[in-house]
């Protein structure tokens, strides 16, 4: 027998994941072979963090695709774009904290003006 067809049930999945270094951020590509796609979102994220998984794809085809290089100045516009994305998102998560704050202290206050 041979090894492909102890190893049919695998599939080959492409994992995006965002790489941070300080104030640098920078995509890379990962191919994993698992069962199946919520495998490979588990292995990725145990690996490198949730919020640090973008995408993860199924490759139907048996090349795998060659990937683009960017040059430095594309890198740098790519990274930029990463760290502007991450601080809109620290935004979005500062301003529910804050309005979560805001919903407890009035409730806070309608709670000790009903009791008095």
């Amino acid at each position: 027998m041979r090894f492909s067809q102890f190893n049919s049930h695998q599939h080959k999945y492409k994992v995006t994941i965002r790489v941070i270094d300080g104030t640098q951020s920078m995509t890379v590509n990962l191919n994993l072979e698992v069962d199946g796609v919520s495998q490979a979102k588990l292995v990725a994220s145990k690996l490198f963090g949730a919020r640090n998984v973008v995408s993860v794809t199924q490759i139907r085809n048996e090349f795998i695709e060659s990937t683009e290089t960017l040059n430095s100045e594309q890198l740098k516009i790519k990274s930029l774009e990463d760290q502007k994305k991450r601080y809109a998102d620290l935004a979005k998560q500062e301003k529910a904290r804050q309005s979560l704050v805001k919903a407890k202290k009035k409730m806070r206050n309608a709670f000790s003006s009903a009791t008095n």
